[in-house]
């Protein structure tokens, strides 16, 4: 992983070198207010279930996002000081920003206006941030980027949705290819047959014991096709509605497909990739003038840094989704389910202990492991033996050191979760004391 300060300057570098005319040469118009009369359709839907409408055999409503779910425990952003994370996310405020953000959407339809595209963008982002806090999700991470990107400066937006896009793919390939490796048929099939909830379950179950080559070439395809190679030739021809169009038919075709055979359906990702077919490829788009390109180039920035430096706090994310090679996500599900639970507790005040596994990298029941966490990650790696047993000493010693950043707070108390465990499983037949 790259180190920050670096990451920083390579971030600026390859963005200073775009020049000005790259930031507009999509067009402009105003035909994206077709995304803001779809917002206050997926907001209602999200006060009802996050999971109404989804390709999923799970209808979860008890997971509901903003307003009708309650979390014990939040994930806290580096930038956000505790008791800042505790007003965003409490009930009035998330019901004010839900308001906010209904209503804004609604009016953008109507009298647009750049001020209020930025309050839209930054209420919704305040809704996002508790549903991260509460959940760690990355579901609509393409959604509240696009609508930053439907902020800034009108000829510029269609780029800014373009760079949206770029982030969403490119960001979750290039994590995999740094850690994981270009391909592998093994990691596809242990995402398979970690997947329960899929659509059908016997194609599932099905395409699970397909042959690891068949796998891999398909492994192949969405990481280095869509997201690589695709992301790619995006950047290069930004102009060609032809590039622009295929690109999300791939990435629609994509969502549909990983909804099918498995849990995972980013409902919001779909929604957005339709619209911008709609908005940005299908509709006659003429620059309406020029603008400075900062204002892109911040934006582009805040897109980019994460993705070079590893960074994983929300809205800055890298995007890493499905990162690990079908090795490593075995040596996780070894270390951090089946031998044991790395455990978060605290000492001034009772509260739950968390399973840091299944908070941090998505080692859940219904899915694999699925998220790449720049600490946690490799410290679960790094532990991991060939001989069959972790070195969990380790592995607790560098939880505990990650946990002084306070990056775990009990939603109750407002204390940080400060000091790690590791419960052996079955440990009388293993011989533990």
């Amino acid at each position: 992983m790259i180190a920050p300060p670096w990451a920083a300057l390579m971030a600026a570098a390859l963005i200073l070198r775009l020049p000005d005319n790259f930031w507009q040469r999509c067009g402009g118009g105003d035909t994206d207010r077709l995304l803001y009369a779809a917002l206050p359709l997926m907001l209602l839907r999200d006060a009802y279930g996050c999971f109404f409408l989804n390709l999923t055999r799970r209808p979860a409503r008890s997971i509901r996002k903003p307003l009708g779910y309650d979390a014990a425990v939040l994930r806290r952003p580096r930038w956000c000081p505790i008791p800042l994370l505790l007003r965003l996310c409490a009930h009035n405020t998330q019901r004010l920003a839900f308001a906010v953000a209904l209503i804004g959407a609604a009016a953008v339809c109507v009298v647009d206006g750049g001020a209020l595209r930025v309050v839209v963008a930054l209420a919704y982002a305040i809704v996002e941030l508790r549903f991260h806090a509460a959940l760690g999700w990355h579901r609509d991470v393409l959604l509240l980027n696009t609508l930053f990107a439907s902020a800034l400066p009108e000829p510029c937006r269609a780029t800014g949705r373009a760079l949206a896009l770029c982030h969403a793919y490119g960001g979750s390939g290039l994590r995999r290819l740094w850690t994981g490796g270009a391909f592998d048929g093994d990691s596809l099939k242990e995402v398979l047959r970690g997947a329960r909830n899929g659509v059908v379950p016997k194609l599932t179950a099905s395409a699970a014991k397909a042959p690891r080559r068949f796998l891999a070439i398909a492994d192949a395809g969405a990481r280095i096709g869509l997201e690589l190679v695709g992301v790619g030739l995006l950047l290069a021809y930004l102009d060609d509605a032809r590039v622009r169009l295929t690109f999300r038919a791939c990435a629609i075709a994509f969502h549909f497909g990983v909804a099918l055979l498995t849990a995972i359906d980013f409902f919001e990702n779909r929604v957005v990739l339709f619209v911008g077919l709609i908005v940005d490829d299908l509709a006659v788009s003429v620059s309406s003038g020029t603008c400075s390109p900062w204002p892109s180039r911040l934006f582009a920035f805040a897109l980019l840094f994460p993705v070079l430096a590893g960074v994983e706090h929300f809205p800055f994310t890298h995007n890493g989704l499905f990162p690990f090679s079908g090795r490593q996500m075995r040596a996780v599900r070894e270390v951090c389910d089946r031998q044991g639970t790395l455990l978060a507790t605290t000492t001034r005040s009772v509260a739950l202990p968390v399973d840091l596994a299944r908070t941090f990298l998505g080692l859940g029941d219904a899915q694999p492991a699925q998220l790449w966490h720049p600490v946690l990650a490799p410290l679960v790696l790094a532990a991991a033996s060939a001989r069959g047993e972790a070195d969990t000493l380790r592995l607790r010693r560098g939880a505990e050191a990650w946990l002084k950043t306070k990056p775990l707070v009990d939603a109750r108390t407002g204390r940080a979760y400060d000091r790690v465990t590791y419960e052996y499983k079955n440990r009388a037949g293993r011989g533990y004391n």
